[in-house]
């Protein structure tokens, strides 16, 4: 499931990038990965739930795909040019 997410979600991400530009997406995608990092710790941390916790790792995954992921890879390309 969690391949899956991630394999899905890679291609969302591509067409997603041609429709807000990579500022926004960057900006928004990467507030909703630390959403998603600090819901894992305080369900990792503080309440156990195996099923909270799986939807949170998958959003998180998602959330990486659409913004981070791809996005730094476009920005390293213009900015390390010869």
């Amino acid at each position: 499931m969690i391949n899956g997410a991630n394999f899905l979600s890679a291609f969302g991400g591509a067409v997603l990038l041609g429709f807000f530009g990579r500022k926004t997406l960057m900006v928004t995608m990467q507030f909703a990965c630390i959403i998603g990092m600090i819901g894992m710790w305080i369900f990792s941390s503080f309440i156990e739930s195996d099923t909270v916790m799986y939807i949170l790792v998958i959003g998180f995954i998602v959330a990486f795909e659409f913004g981070p992921g791809p996005i730094v890879w476009l920005y390293i390309s213009e900015i390390c040019n010869d």
